[in-house]
């Protein structure tokens, strides 16, 4: 699980969809405009840019459990 590239994680314009990179500059997800719409695409985007910072706050509430 702990096997993935660091955040944080960012979003460029540089297709109309979005495109989240790593914060080396590693592509994560290309996003495609295949069955949703352009503000479906970056919605999507910007919940996987997010996935690190979600991952951190995850881990932190496992710690008080």
């Amino acid at each position: 699980m702990d096997k993935h590239t660091a955040g944080p994680w960012y979003i460029t314009a540089s297709s109309p969809y979005g495109i989240v990179y790593g914060a080396d500059h590693t592509l994560i997800v290309p996003h495609y405009p295949i069955g949703y719409t352009t503000e479906q695409q970056w919605a999507n985007a910007r919940l996987t840019a997010s996935a690190p910072e979600l991952l951190e706050a995850l881990k932190e509430v496992l710690e008080l459990a």
